[in-house]
């Protein structure tokens, strides 16, 4: 497994992310490419989690913050998934 882009693009990554809205993986923002960023600049697709070994941490877009941040967040809104509001993919 790796970043489809990067395996086209003949690049590489250093780390990968999965978005959790259609299973996209990307490469991290330490990548040159950015992929998984890109994605969500794309798509709209907001959270993205680590599928790097040992690690679990996801990242939410909009709120520009971790999950466990950001189920606090989603909690007060009632939502169980992030959605974008007007705006919000104008400044990633």
């Amino acid at each position: 497994m790796g970043c489809a882009n990067c395996q086209e693009q003949g690049g590489k990554w250093v780390h990968l992310r999965m978005c959790l809205t259609c299973g996209q993986v990307g490469c991290c923002d330490s990548s040159k490419s950015k992929h998984a960023t890109r994605h969500y600049r794309d798509t709209g697709h907001p959270v993205m989690r680590s599928i790097e070994p040992g690690q679990t941490w996801m990242w939410c877009y909009i709120e520009r913050a971790s999950l466990a941040a950001t189920a606090m967040w989603l909690a007060r809104r009632g939502n169980a998934v992030c959605h974008p509001r007007e705006g919000d993919l104008d400044d990633a």
